[in-house]
């Protein structure tokens, strides 16, 4: 996608591989996601929709048809959420096509998916108007510091407690 990311000090760390990895800003560009990628990144996902959705042109995601479950459920909240954001996306023939675009302020729901409530705080960060997001309860057991951390990198990111 033309991202400019190095990745350094590979490790292992209690039998996980780890990096430190640096970013600096490029414009991203749309590409072609292979069926057999798509299914390896069921976690990924909803991160890999908001990178396309801010790309320029448009980015292909291939063999979707084959995703199961809870990776189905994924597909169709990172689909309705970004659509509500004033993203194009459609769904056909097992491909999903994600046209880069300006995203708007909306009401999106994360259905209790800490990834896709994360991912689309990432989104809402782009976001021209506030963007709301529901079902967030369970960002704290998944990942205990995130507010705090995309606060620190910048995101203007609050949590409302119901």
């Amino acid at each position: 996608m033309g991202a400019d990311i190095d990745c350094t000090n590979a490790a292992d760390l209690n039998g996980e591989p780890v990096v430190d990895i640096h970013v600096k800003y490029a414009p991203l560009q749309g590409i072609a996601i292979p069926a057999e990628c798509l299914s390896a990144s069921s976690d990924e996902l909803p991160l890999v929709f908001v990178a396309a959705a801010c790309a320029q042109g448009e980015s292909l995601l291939k063999g979707a048809a084959e995703l199961r479950g809870k990776e189905q459920n994924r597909v169709q909240a990172m689909t309705d959420g970004l659509r509500k954001m004033g993203i194009v996306i459609d769904n056909k023939n097992g491909q999903i096509s994600i046209t880069g675009g300006e995203f708007i302020g909306a009401k999106v729901d994360s259905f209790g998916d800490p990834r896709i409530a994360m991912a689309l705080s990432i989104a809402g960060s782009q976001a021209h108007g506030d963007v709301i997001i529901t079902g967030c309860d369970h960002v704290a057991s998944s990942f205990p510091d995130f507010v705090e951390i995309a606060q620190k990198i910048g995101l203007r990111l609050q949590k409302e407690e119901t």
